[in-house]
């Protein structure tokens, strides 16, 4: 089905497949055209390492997968990026302006690339057609494509959107307090960067404020989001110190249209282009006069699934010596590997979001990359050797990624989470609305692990600048030594004990009042009952639509067992009015064509506790023929009295979509039981209000009995699936998540 251009639905997101035609270095160009000219193409390595077997020698994909547009080559030593027929070839960690353009700088400066990331060159089809085979590029160790696989990790009236803004403070332990009297935002040196790694457009450090929201294009507004949201809690008081020591790195840099990288940015991205934007974060960094005295936060509110690749050996370091180099791995996942472990070996301190869930509950488990790479050993001083850093004798270098989990607001895990990704800590990162644009806009409000890595980022900075001199693993401890210990079950393994490690709820005010109490800029503040209120109001103001659904009774459907992992889970599934049984198909391609989108699709969209002012029989007409909605306080409840409602509301930017499948799931974390339900055909084109109480369970009971038994579930999740052409083509149905929330 396809919709006006203005309110496009469909961009993809995602880290994979990387373009190349961007500028290289004058001396990479004339070597690798000197090297290319002595070797010929008939494949024979360049080099002084011995040459591989043919079978390594320009690897090519099993003819069961497609042919992709963009390739990247692990090299061995020395060998160029040869220009094949039909193929742009160049170095990887150059291949978009932005990077190109700080490495650039960097080199003027005196700096060189290390040897590991000189190994990776990016392959971009420029033929007619489509390539019949992969690229049989000489010299290579291997050659992997590069799928789009990695996305961002973040899933209203002014009253509304004030009031989230200041419960994701609240949340964060980041509300202002007055400003202390001495501030390490009075000095300019020893102040940490940080490095939004996300799909806004690359920028120097130095601006005070960030570009516009209001007026940025939809495919920016989550990096836009992670980067306000840092700035807001890690500047409280809004120093020109403290705001100015912030930049990005574009990880996103093609559309479906393009495999070159665009100028200002793209929909989507690769492994490579993440690769890319981590080297351009590095470079930035050390190219600034104060890099020295002056730490590295990276963010990455984003992750890939390991089934794309990225699981590593515990010997990962290994795979930086450019005399051995490793065919097992993907080149790909490597020349992230490489990125992380050269920003690990110069002291940044790199975090990255433990992931979202898609689907079922079921269908995606266990953390993201590079959040995952958590688990894997520090590295030692030989691998840090390799990338030309001399480690001193005591320094022992941070993790190659820090991984973060999302809460609610009652501290569980954020009703769109992964199941088996919790890391040992985690971050509140539910329905974050920030003030941006100077406080004349607010962001839609994001659920997601996204938030999450922000926020931890935000607070790392400040640690710093009270602690300059200590190191990326010090402010980890503290972290972990200063979080509030919560009941949830950790993914994460304690490698002294073996044991599940704890999970620590991390917040700004805690941290900082434990290392500064005098100088802390933060107050301790209780979340209130404001949203709740603002969602009533919006429910009672906006959403006075008639019930599309009669009863619909569970009776008849028998419950689906699984387990997630360890945990048991029953599901009642019940059947739509057009017949509908199960849950629809998450429709996630392993390809480059997966759509994602930037807005939310339903910023208010809340299941709202109601009241029945009759005698108890359940079947008050809420919103029926005469228009309106009947919400009451809630008062001591008899079986049968209680009403729950869906109102849905699908964000402007969507209209014109096609949109169905509705299905509406609770998952009660503490009793491991979910209620899923298919809503059937209903239309979405207007507000729409869906009474919880005509869905029977097979206990008797009906769902919204379930919930009223279940008070510490905060929130469900609406799955809906949204069919729509992009003008670059026809996308295929997205299966799109929106985190909800239950007002009582």
């Amino acid at each position: 089905m396809s919709r006006s251009n203005s309110a496009r639905l469909a961009f993809s997101l995602l880290i994979g497949s990387a373009a190349c035609s961007g500028p290289s270095s004058g001396d990479d160009a004339a070597r690798d055209k000197a090297a290319a000219a002595a070797a010929g193409l008939a494949g024979s390595v360049a080099g002084a390492v011995a040459a591989k077997p043919a079978s390594l020698d320009a690897q090519a994909l099993a003819p069961s997968q497609p042919v992709r547009l963009r390739y990247v080559a692990l090299m061995n030593a020395g060998a160029p990026c040869a220009p094949l027929r039909g193929w742009s070839a160049q170095r990887l960690f150059r291949f978009t302006g932005p990077a190109a353009e700080a490495w650039g700088a960097y080199e003027a400066a005196g700096g060189k690339m290390p040897a590991p990331l000189e190994r990776f060159c990016l392959y971009t089809w420029t033929g007619a057609g489509q390539p019949l085979a992969p690229p049989a590029v000489p010299g290579s160790v291997r050659v992997d494509p590069d799928p789009d696989v990695v996305v961002p990790q973040a899933s209203p009236t002014q009253v509304l959107a004030a009031a989230r803004s200041t419960a994701l403070l609240q949340g964060l332990g980041a509300t202002p307090g007055a400003p202390p009297s001495v501030t390490p935002y009075s000095r300019e040196e020893g102040l940490p960067y940080v490095a939004v790694v996300d799909t806004a457009d690359s920028r120097g450090p130095g601006p005070t404020t960030l570009p516009s929201y209001a007026s940025a294009p939809a495919r920016l507004q989550h990096g836009l989001t992670m980067a306000a949201l840092i700035q807001a809690v890690r500047c409280p008081h809004r120093q020109a110190q403290c705001t100015s020591r912030q930049f990005f790195a574009q990880a996103f840099p093609f559309d479906a249209a393009h495999v070159q990288p665009l100028p200002s940015g793209g929909e989507r991205g690769s492994l490579g282009s993440l690769a890319a934007a981590l080297g351009e974060s590095m470079v930035r960094w050390k190219a600034r006069p104060d890099a020295g005295s002056s730490p590295l936060v990276i963010n990455m509110s984003l992750g890939w699934d390991l089934e794309h690749g990225g699981a590593l050996p515990p010997s990962h370091g290994d795979l930086l010596d450019v005399a051995a180099p490793d065919p097992t791995v993907p080149a790909t996942v490597q020349a992230v590997h490489t990125a992380l472990a050269w920003a690990a070996c110069e002291g940044a301190l790199s975090i990255a979001a433990a992931g979202n869930t898609e689907g079922a509950l079921c269908e995606r488990q266990g953390a993201l990359a590079p959040a995952a790479w958590e688990s894997l050993p520090e590295l030692d001083a030989t691998a840090c050797a390799h990338l030309g850093v001399a480690l001193a004798g005591d320094q022992s270098p941070p993790k190659l990624t820090y991984g973060v989990g999302g809460l609610d607001a009652t501290g569980q895990p954020i009703a769109n989470s992964r199941l088996g990704s919790m890391p040992s800590r985690a971050l509140h990162a539910h329905q974050a609305t920030v003030s941006v644009d100077g406080g004349s806009a607010t962001t839609q409000p994001w659920t997601g692990t996204s938030i999450a890595a922000a926020g931890l980022s935000a607070i790392a900075a400040q640690v710093w600048s009270h602690r300059p001199s200590n190191r990326a693993t010090d402010v980890v401890g503290m972290f972990d030594a200063h979080g509030t210990p919560i009941p949830v079950a950790s993914q994460w393994r304690s490698q002294t004990s073996g044991n599940p490690a704890a999970v620590h709820r991390i917040d700004a005010h805690g941290v900082i009042a434990a290392i500064d109490a005098a100088n802390n800029p933060y107050v301790s503040s209780q979340a209130s009952s404001a949203i709740s209120q603002a969602l009533r109001d919006v429910v009672s103001a906006r959403l006075q639509a008639p019930n599309p659904l009669g009863a619909v009774s569970l009776v008849s459907s028998k419950p689906v067992q699984s387990n997630c992992g360890a945990l048991p889970v029953s599901t009642f599934v019940a059947p739509g009015t057009s017949g509908t049984t199960g849950l629809p198909a998450t429709s996630y391609l392993r390809d480059e064509t997966r759509p994602q989108p930037h807005v939310p699709i339903c910023p208010n969209c809340p299941v709202v506790r109601k009241t029945s002012s009759g005698s108890g029989s359940g079947s008050s007409n809420n919103g029926g023929s005469s228009g309106t909605t009947t919400t009451t306080t809630a008062t001591a409840l008899t079986t049968g009295t209680v009403e729950y409602a869906l109102y849905v509301e699908l964000d402007g930017y969507y209209a014109g979509a096609t949109v169905d499948r509705p299905v509406l799931t609770f998952y009660d974390s503490q009793s491991g039981t979910t209620v899923s339900m298919a809503l059937g055909t209903i239309s979405l084109t207007t507000p729409t209000q869906i009474d919880l109480h005509t869905f029977t369970l097979p206990s008797g009971e009906t769902v919204a009995d379930w919930l009223e038994r279940h008070g510490g579930v905060v929130s469900g999740r609406l799955t809906l699936q949204v069919d729509d052409d992009s003008p670059s083509g026809p996308n295929p149905p997205q299966t799109m998540n929106q985190v909800v929330d239950v007002v009582r």
